[in-house]
């Protein structure tokens, strides 16, 4: 096995112009395990171009913008509950069932989501 290059994630490759991603993985049938697969430039399933191996500094960026995106939609998804449940649609029975939250940890989100409400 060649020295690995420590700037890029091990086996994490992408495409530049789809930003299709591929993962690679090795499956050592003597032992039964999986290892990283290597970071080779390949061409794209898609024929636009090669892929080429994902930097840590690549997969931090865009682990950060999954997660705010993430955040984001969970914030939304608190609101519109909260929202529902204040205009009594939804029981607090029926909130705390959905999020899988304590009625006290909701009876705060509620709070905290609509003060003047």
């Amino acid at each position: 096995m060649p020295d690995r290059n420590p700037e890029f994630v091990p086996g994490a490759m992408r495409c530049a112009k789809c930003n299709f991603r591929l993962q690679r993985t090795n499956l050592y049938m003597q032992s039964g395990t999986t290892g990283p697969g290597g970071n080779e430039t390949e061409p794209c399933p898609n024929g636009c171009g090669p892929l080429w191996p994902v930097t840590w500094r690549q997969e931090a960026h865009e682990l950060g913008e999954r997660l705010e995106a993430q955040f984001e939609e969970l914030s939304r998804a608190h609101t519109l509950i909260a929202r529902l449940h204040r205009e009594g649609v939804l029981s607090e029975g029926q909130c705390c069932k959905a999020l899988e939250m304590e009625r006290v940890a909701f009876r705060r989100m509620v709070d905290w989501r609509a003060p003047n409400a």
